[in-house]
């Protein structure tokens, strides 16, 4: 415990938990980060958001016995010779006020004597300290000295500036961020985003997962928190869903054409089966399936998902977060909500055999089973499973469909602008272009509304395999992922691509997001 003239001084984080400023778990996250930072506590405390810069200011007034600055600060500066503004700068410090040979200092640490030795040796004056929040001493040396541009803001405006990367302007950013309220602004915003999302953020060794529920302007969002270490440090990825959207839970709204939504909604409403759902990460299947839930949702009707993590919350519906750190993983979580009499099971991810296996005998013994696979297409999804080691023959009697998706993105309504493109090249990309030398689309032109980008929002293509008779036959013979898409193809399934030149042809988007998002296949 610190003295200030031989009388113990309590701690700065005891003092505010004290006085019902911050919680026990505040005060243990602030110095758990202070070990990584090696700053002061109220510092940290205030970058963290869970203090004012006054409630630390005044607490620390009373904590030391030293009054708070509230004159009017100076309109010129106090012995601008002997105290240049860099110095002033660096320490934090504003001498605001001469009388005789009494110089009164304005500090955000009045316990720092090493400055106040300097400037008594500078000035040859005694000193008087006054305490003020760092924040505005830093902007009265601003408008006292017209300061130069804090390195952050030269890191931005060099960044804003598209500057050549000739090694002159490259050494200059990288001196700037070096620069230490450079490197204190981007571990602050890297622990603030952990602390949000409640991870551990002394340990910077492992990957973390977590998740934030904000509410801003009155709608509720979502974001989920991946963090990776690197060899530079730790990246951070945040995925952002918007929970009060509920036009995402209309599946003509998401993107699907008639015909399709007609044979979606026949196949999710069977009493018993595996209905898949197909496609890259961020390719918004948990939605589509969510959509899909959201139509047979009744009191009736008993609904568990279990996901990794739960990404929408629904009304009447029970949802399993699950927990590998404890042994809840996808297969022995089914294995439990099986005995739990459901009707439909939800589940976030088909990863592994053991839980391919319990999900087709769930759909087996009268269970309507929903699920996602990571696969390029909606054939594919069959081959993934029997190389799994799913049976063929158990798969076959279970499947009901698979549905592949993609996202494009959607052509701004306010600037987009019709657009003569030719047929053949259109064609050699695989789009079934009309025989005409042109063919008219849509194409966002960029406007202020999209920030010109010529895109608003997304919209979903698909591609639907429905597993009849004939399919179910196919199936048994484990056939290879070729002829499975050869057999979809005649029984009249329609591409990816088919479905994004039909949202083309309505001006929806444009060829080149289809073909960005299904290259692949």
């Amino acid at each position: 415990m610190k003295t200030l003239l031989g009388a113990e001084i309590k701690p700065i984080g005891e003092l505010l938990r004290n006085r019902g400023l911050i919680s026990d778990e505040d005060l243990k996250n602030a110095l758990a980060l202070q070990q990584e930072r090696r700053e002061k506590l109220g510092r940290i405390l205030v970058d963290l958001g869970y203090v004012s810069e006054r409630d630390v200011v005044s607490t620390l007034s009373d904590q030391l016995g030293i009054p708070v600055f509230t004159d009017e600060f100076p309109a010129v500066p106090v012995e601008p010779a002997a105290l240049p503004y860099r110095f002033l700068r660096t320490f934090r410090v504003l001498p605001v006020h001469v009388e005789g040979n009494v110089l009164s200092l304005v500090m955000a640490d009045p316990l720092d004597t090493e400055t106040q030795s300097a400037v008594r040796l500078r000035t040859s004056h005694d000193i008087r300290v006054f305490l003020a929040a760092e924040s505005q001493i830093a902007e009265e040396l601003e408008r006292l000295y017209g300061g130069e541009d804090s390195p952050e803001q030269k890191l931005i405006e060099t960044l804003g500036e598209g500057f050549s990367t000739d090694d002159e302007n490259i050494e200059h950013l990288r001196d700037l961020a070096s620069e230490v309220p450079v490197i204190r602004m981007v571990n602050l915003i890297i622990s603030r985003i952990k602390l949000m999302a409640k991870l551990n953020i002394a340990e910077r060794r492992l990957p973390q997962d977590g998740r934030i529920k904000l509410k801003v302007l009155g709608r509720e969002i979502d974001l989920r928190i991946s963090t990776l270490p690197t060899m530079y440090g730790e990246s951070v990825v945040m995925r952002i869903l918007d929970k009060s959207n509920t036009s995402l839970m209309d599946l003509r709204l998401i993107g699907f054409p008639e015909s399709l939504y007609v044979k979606v909604c026949e196949m999710t409403s069977k009493p018993h089966g595996i209905f898949l759902v197909t496609g890259p990460t961020g390719s918004g299947k948990t939605t589509t399936l969510y959509s899909a839930m959201k139509r047979i949702n009744i009191p009736d009707r008993k609904i568990i998902t279990i996901e990794d993590p739960v990404e929408y919350q629904m009304d009447g519906v029970n949802q399993i977060h699950v927990n590998p750190q404890i042994g809840l993983t996808f297969a022995t979580g089914l294995r439990h909500i099986v005995r739990q009499d459901p009707d439909v099971i939800m589940i976030g991810e088909i990863r592994d055999l053991e839980t391919a296996e319990i999900a087709i005998r769930s759909a087996l013994t009268g269970h309507l089973v929903f699920s996602t696979l990571h696969t390029n297409d909606a054939t594919s999804a069959v081959t993934r499973l029997i190389d799994m080691g799913v049976e063929d023959y158990l798969l076959a009697s279970s499947l009901i469909g698979v549905l592949a998706q993609r996202l494009v993105r959607v052509n701004c309504g306010n600037c987009k602008r019709p657009e003569r493109v030719p047929a053949a090249a259109l064609r050699d990309s695989g789009f079934p272009a009309s025989d005409t030398e042109f063919v008219e689309i849509q194409r966002g032109a960029g406007c202020e509304r999209c920030s010109g980008t010529g895109f608003e929002s997304r919209i979903g293509i698909f591609e639907l395999l429905d597993v009849d008779e004939a399919m179910r036959n196919l199936i048994v013979t484990n056939p290879d992922a070729n002829v499975m898409r050869n057999a979809g193809l005649k029984s009249g399934m329609l591409t990816l691509r088919d479905d994004g030149w039909t949202k083309v042809l309505a001006g929806l988007t444009t060829p080149d997001e289809v073909l960005r998002v299904t290259q692949e296949v």
